[in-house]
């Protein structure tokens, strides 16, 4: 019918009027003019396929969509968010809290702890949670991976920090990401805490407290499109290399998205005229970890550092990536790393969610 299948993507497949994407039995259509999509459906039927014409984008895997404001678009996920509720118990009026994790705790293996009890199951509320967070929140990423660490021996202290987390949603449930498409480009906010779950004893029978936590957050003419915190797979042995291992881990996914915007400018679908090339700005709040990422040589002290963390450092030289220092009370990425202030925490999610 016309249409050229991606490299990158292969359920993406493109034209000069039109982008399909397919997910197993699921298509959406983006289209320049209204009609194309109806012509595209009825060569389908032609063609034989059984196709249904679902309308406008309004809801699609859980999350809803919905035009706000012109040009903002917000996504969200109420359903999701209230059957959460309704696992944990939670009733109108339910008091609420204003961050998901408390700023002075870390989640820990607890082995002295109370085994925890309840009346809900802790791994399906862990499930809903990761599936909501990885759709529309970002803002849950930090503390809903904590509390996910732990779903084979839940004790009292994480079944704690999932009720603060369903406290948190039920103030905030008809929230989501509002989308603000600003200038088209990428910008790539990226960060480490180094072992910033370290806790004597707790590394006499647990080595993850001493790996160091990554998080990142790529944006899209303004737009989040892709987060992340999790734990590093290895043992940082310093920040600089820590703050290293979040950037060349995040250059992975950003590396396949510019990929994919040379194809949209081949195909004539994504128009940049403001630069002949896609340009990514890295922003990394270690001036280390920048300096290991432009200059190729190595110093005695980072000799350790495996060459698999190097894999971008061409991009940088055809200067398709930039880095730039951000400050670290300015680093949108902090709010994976770690639980922050109330304040803190506010002035992040603004940035990142619109709201």
């Amino acid at each position: 019918m016309g249409y050229k299948q991606s490299t990158v993507d292969q359920c993406m497949y493109l034209k000069e009027d039109s982008i399909i994407l397919v997910y197993v039995d699921d298509m959406l259509i983006l289209s320049k003019e209204a009609n194309l999509y109806e012509k595209l459906l009825e060569e389908l039927k032609v063609r034989k396929f059984e196709v249904s014409d679902e309308g406008n984008l309004e809801e699609y895997l859980g999350v809803e969509f919905r035009r706000v404001e012109g040009n903002k678009i917000s996504m969200s996920q109420p359903q999701v968010i209230q059957s959460i509720l309704l696992d944990l118990g939670y009733i109108e009026g339910t008091k609420t809290k204003s961050t998901p994790a408390i700023s002075s705790e870390l989640l820990h293996k607890d082995p002295d702890g109370k085994v925890g009890t309840k009346e809900w199951n802790y791994r399906s509320v862990c499930g809903k949670l990761n599936y909501l967070e990885a759709s529309s929140r970002p803002d849950l990423a930090f503390a809903v991976h904590q509390v996910s660490r732990f779903m084979e021996s839940p004790r009292e202290s994480h079944i704690a920090a999932v009720n603060r987390i369903g406290r948190y949603l039920a103030g905030t449930k008809e929230r989501g990401l509002i989308f603000n498409p600003e200038e088209i480009g990428f910008e790539v906010w990226t960060d480490a805490d180094w072992i910033g779950s370290w806790k004597a004893p707790d590394n006499d029978y647990n080595a993850t407290t001493a790996k160091s936590r990554s998080g990142a957050i790529i944006m899209f003419a303004g737009c989040p499109i892709i987060w992340s915190s999790k734990l590093q797979s290895e043992i940082a042995l310093s920040s600089t290399e820590a703050e290293y291992i979040a950037l060349s881990s995040v250059m992975k996914e950003v590396i396949p998205l510019l990929d994919i915007c040379e194809e949209l400018k081949e195909s004539r679908l994504l128009e940049l005229t403001l630069t002949p090339t896609v340009k990514c700005t890295v922003f990394e709040d270690n001036v280390g970890a920048i300096e290991i990422a432009k200059v190729p040589k190595m110093r005695p002290r980072k000799k350790y550092i495996n060459a698999k963390y190097h894999h971008f450092r061409r991009w940088v030289a055809l200067g398709k990536v930039v880095l730039q220092y951000v400050p670290s009370k300015e680093q949108l990425a902090d709010v994976l790393t770690k639980p922050l202030p109330e304040e803190e925490f506010v002035k992040l999610r603004q940035k990142i969610m619109g709201w």
